[in-house]
Order: structure tokens, then sequence, then C-alpha cells
């Protein structure tokens, strides 16, 4: 690990009240697994950390089976960054069992990795039994139509959830007609992005009709689709209105 990273763990594993965040990185490309090992283990003691930030290390699906055995025994983590960590269904099946009893994490990133639709089943399943997680960040793993339909079961039931972002997953506009139907039962969703998703004036339809009924949520990002900018400005135009705001 980086030099600063030791130091961080080095005050992690004495529980230090003054070191609240670890950002693990590697000194060459990946970060080996007994390092991933020794972290989680710092980790499951502590009581301080609330953000832990594993970006860029590479550690698979053996790694993710680390960090998921440590999230269900640690108890201050609030925050967890697992981005670009060649992570895969296996691995996010692991993470999934760990949030259905993990009580404090109310935020995870698992984007730039490969779960595929496999991997957006058992997330989105695992939601029926949390309820402190409030954003999930599943963005450019290959969800497709598929996966956005997993996540879409899932938002007509959570009543936790505040934020879910899926861009980069090619969800086109059946995808987005999935997922803006859900949005219409759903009354805890704050914001919702779908950006760069093959959405065209078609899927875009069908969020300016979620958008008048659900009054919860303030965002729905459908930056850089293929749509014309007139139903995407009817769609902001709503959602910024201020008698909205004021019926929320």
């Amino acid at each position: 690990m980086e030099t600063r990273s030791l130091e961080q763990l080095k005050k992690v594993e004495e529980n230090d009240p003054e070191t609240p965040n670890i950002v693990v990185r590697a000194v060459g490309k990946k970060l080996d697994l007994d390092s991933v090992r020794i972290v989680c283990e710092a980790l499951k003691r502590s009581t301080y950390v609330v953000n832990a930030n594993f970006t860029d290390s590479q550690m698979g699906n053996e790694g993710a089976i680390l960090v998921a055995d440590m999230l269900k025994q640690n108890t201050s983590l609030e925050k967890l960054y697992l981005i670009r960590c060649n992570i895969g269904p296996h691995g996010a099946r692991a993470l999934a069992d760990a949030l259905r009893v993990n009580a404090t994490l109310t935020e995870i990133c698992l984007s730039h990795n490969r779960l595929g639709p496999e991997g957006a089943q058992v997330l989105a399943e695992c939601m029926a039994f949390n309820s402190t997680l409030q954003s999930l960040i599943v963005a450019a793993n290959g969800l497709g139509v598929e996966g956005a339909r997993y996540f879409a079961t899932m938002l007509r039931d959570n009543a936790s959830l505040h934020e879910l972002t899926l861009y980069m997953n090619d969800i086109g506009d059946v995808g987005a007609q999935l997922l803006a139907d859900a949005v219409k039962q759903n009354c805890t969703l704050v914001k919702l992005s779908v950006w760069r998703n093959g959405i065209t004036n078609k899927g875009a339809t069908f969020f300016l009709d979620a958008v008048k009924i659900n009054l919860s949520l303030c965002t729905v990002d459908l930056d850089l689709n293929p749509l014309d900018s007139d139903i995407y400005g009817q769609i902001k135009k709503i959602l910024t209105d201020p008698a909205r705001a004021a019926a929320q």
C-alpha cells in the first residue's frame, strides 16, 4: 500500500477517534489480497471510521468477499467506495448478503465494475432486508434491460433509498419504462441518475409521466442521452416548479 494508506491504517488499527476516513491505495496497479485482508480486519474493530475508499484497488471477487465479511461486523462505517475494483456477480452476492445484516451503511458505490444483471438482481433483492442504505450507486456495470428490471422491482416496495445511480448501463427505452413505472409507486426516492443510457424521446416520455405522479423526486438525470432538449426541459420544469416543492 502507499505510505499514506499505511499511516491511515495504523491509526485505524489503534481505533483513533480522529481518523474517520481511510483511503486504500496500491503502490502498483492492484492491491494484493493480504493488504485488503489487513485493512478489513482493522475495520472490523474500528468504531470511528465512517468512510472507506478502495477505489482502483482491483481487488476482484475475493477482495469483495473480505469486504463483505467486514461489513457484517463493522458498526461505524457509513460510506463505502468500491469503484473500479474488478468485482463481478460472485463478489456482488457476498456484498448483498452483508447488506442484509449491516445496519450502519448509508451509501455504497460499486460503479465501473462488472456486476451485470446477476449482480443487479442480488443487490436489488437484498434491499428488502435493508432499511438504512440511502444511496446505491451502480453505474457502468453492464446491467442492461434485465438489470434495470431488477431495480425497478425493488423500487416498487423500497421505502428507504433516496438515490439510485445507474448511468452508463445501456438500459435503453425499455429499461427507462421499467424504472419510470416503478417510480410512480415509490414515495422516498429523491434522485434517479440514468444519463448516457441510450434513452430516446420515447423513454423520456415515460419519465415525464412519472414525475407528474411522484412528488418526492427532485432530480431525474437524463444527460447525454439521444433525446430532444424540449422533452428533457419539460421534466426539469416540473421538478423545479415551486408549487411542487411546497407539496412535498
